[in-house]
């Protein structure tokens, strides 16, 4: 799992007894690194979800941008949207690159490929420099100086990455269902699509600004193996969505953004794991309350998706068991197993 930054770590807590499994969710750190934030212009803040955010700062900070405007009733132009969107989504295909290259091999006892990560990010990169050569965190978007060329070149550096990957994903995918021998786990049951607080602030669009992470799209009978065969989709995806976001580019004039913001905003953007969200509330440029939610939050949320599956495991095995679900469920922060006593009620 790529967790190098991160500000929260998970234990899952497994406690096996003959014909059942109690678990339990146990988080560490901060429950709104933002916070930080609060009292501040958000003028001299903005920065702040990139810097404290290492493993998707990117994303983290497009989606706090997107609230900031959101906020102030911006709407991006399609060029600037386009622009900024596909430097995010090569981020997010970056990690994907990570994930299947570094995470999986590790998995089942074969060779890591650091190569095709370090390369990854750097085709990444390089994507962003072709749209953005002098930078982009401003919200209302930042003058695009597109580089066709080198930005085609940047994306197929980047594909080209996966050469291979779909092999060894079959094998994690083969794997991880022999491991749980053959289970197939329950429907995930209704769970609060909202994380805290940040659902009482109104939204245009639920399904789309929404956390949502891969496993809750998994809401029927799965095996083991699904959770990896869905990231490996979801991978592919985010490629062409990238490709396609390339393709929209256009010149573009950033929007002027006002002075003296009062209100609230929600931004989004899609990563490896799912969809994070921002949510901010200012008053006259001061944030009042800035929070974000990530895929992790929704998965290792106690009574949520790994919380609701590890009770299916085998107690024979809950430890390797355990480690393969959690890693289906890729945390973007630590998560250790532990084995230990789970009252019932837990």
């Amino acid at each position: 799992m790529s967790t190098h930054g991160a500000l929260r770590s998970y234990e899952l807590v497994l406690d096996g007894v003959p014909g059942s499994v109690r678990s339990a969710v146990r988080a560490s750190g901060p429950d709104n690194a933002l916070s930080v934030t609060s009292g501040r212009r958000w003028q001299d803040v903005v920065r702040i979800p990139g810097l404290i955010f290492a493993v998707c700062p990117r994303a983290h900070t497009a989606a706090g941008l997107g609230a900031i405007e959101a906020a102030a009733g911006i709407k991006l132009p399609d060029g600037q949207g386009a622009a900024r969107g596909a430097v995010v989504l090569a981020e997010s295909v970056a990690q994907c690159i990570w994930r299947q290259a570094l995470v999986w091999p590790g998995l089942i006892g074969e060779t890591e490929m650091p190569a095709k990560v370090r390369n990854a990010r750097q085709a990444s990169d390089a994507l962003a420099a072709a749209i953005f050569p002098g930078g982009w965190l401003t919200p209302g978007g930042a003058p695009i100086d597109f580089n066709h060329d080198a930005a085609t070149q940047a994306f197929y550096a980047l594909a080209e990455c996966f050469d291979g990957l779909s092999d060894v994903a079959a094998r994690v995918v083969d794997a991880a269902n022999e491991v749980s021998g053959g289970h197939v786990f329950d429907p995930l049951p209704a769970l609060a699509s909202e994380i805290g607080n940040a659902g009482a602030l109104p939204v245009r669009d639920r399904r789309e600004e929404t956390p949502r992470s891969l496993a809750e799209f998994r809401t029927g009978p799965v095996r083991l193996g699904d959770w990896f065969a869905a990231q490996a989709d979801h991978a592919g995806m985010l490629l062409a969505r990238l490709e396609l976001a390339v393709s929209r580019i256009r010149p573009a004039a950033p929007v002027n953004t006002p002075s003296g913001i009062s209100g609230s905003g929600i931004g989004v953007s899609m990563t490896a794991r799912g969809r994070l969200r921002h949510v901010i509330a200012l008053e006259e440029d001061i944030v009042t309350s800035w929070q974000a939610s990530a895929p992790t939050d929704w998965n290792f949320a106690p009574g949520g998706p790994l919380d609701h599956y590890a009770r299916s495991l085998d107690p024979a095995r809950l430890e390797e068991q355990g480690r393969w679900l959690v890693a289906a469920l890729d945390p973007c922060a630590p998560c250790s197993i532990a084995a230990g006593e789970v009252r019932a009620d837990a």
